[in-house]
């Protein structure tokens, strides 16, 4: 193994909400179909904003940004990306995504990433419903929020949620709800058929 480099970067997280339990009734090539579509739509919109795959997981994949302003409004065009394909579509060949992005130190080494940041962001992702951008409440102080978002983003739903969630695991709906209604420290904004931005 190649010795660890360290470097402070934004970790991104998406993933397909019930990808699992379509796997369970559909066919091999059509979920194959499926995650074609997804890398075709997902992964150049992320990269476009200057975002590195290290690597997919399935129906996930994991970046890294340089920029936490780009990895939000790269979260944003993405669900925008897929709300657009999304539309007239039946359930089973929706594509429905949601992503939870952290920044903090990490550890580089043999084309992977490892350490908290990484593991953080897997615990976001877990409470986060299929549309979502959600990132932590200290996350929330390293980007800039009066960048200008434009109507593109009308119906996405940007978060943050305070480490205090850091030990939710996957659960049901009801379950996540309720995490997040313990979590006194957490605040959402909930933009809907509304343009989002600027700041003031």
């Amino acid at each position: 193994m190649a010795q660890p480099v360290t470097r402070n970067l934004v970790i991104l997280l998406t993933d397909i909400k019930g990808f699992t339990d379509r796997t369970s009734h559909q066919s091999r090539a059509e979920m194959q179909q499926l995650l074609d579509r997804h890398k075709e739509i997902v992964l150049p919109v992320l990269q476009g904003r200057g975002g590195t795959l290290v690597k997919t997981m399935g129906d996930a994949f994991l970046m890294t940004f340089e920029s936490p302003t780009n990895a939000v409004l790269a979260g944003i065009d993405v669900q925008a990306a897929l709300r657009s394909y999304n539309e007239g579509k039946p359930a089973e060949e929706r594509i429905d995504v949601r992503i939870a992005i952290n920044q903090g130190e990490v550890n580089l080494a043999d084309d992977d990433v490892f350490g908290e940041a990484v593991n953080i962001t897997a615990r976001i992702e877990a409470v986060a419903d299929a549309g979502d951008v959600f990132f932590t409440g200290r996350y929330s102080t390293c980007w800039s929020p009066r960048t200008q978002v434009g109507p593109t983003c009308s119906t996405s739903r940007i978060n943050w949620i305070s480490p205090g969630m850091r030990r939710q695991r996957r659960r049901s709906p009801r379950s996540r709800r309720r995490a997040r209604s313990r979590c006194a420290a957490a605040t959402s904004w909930r933009r809907s058929n509304a343009a989002v931005g600027p700041w003031t």
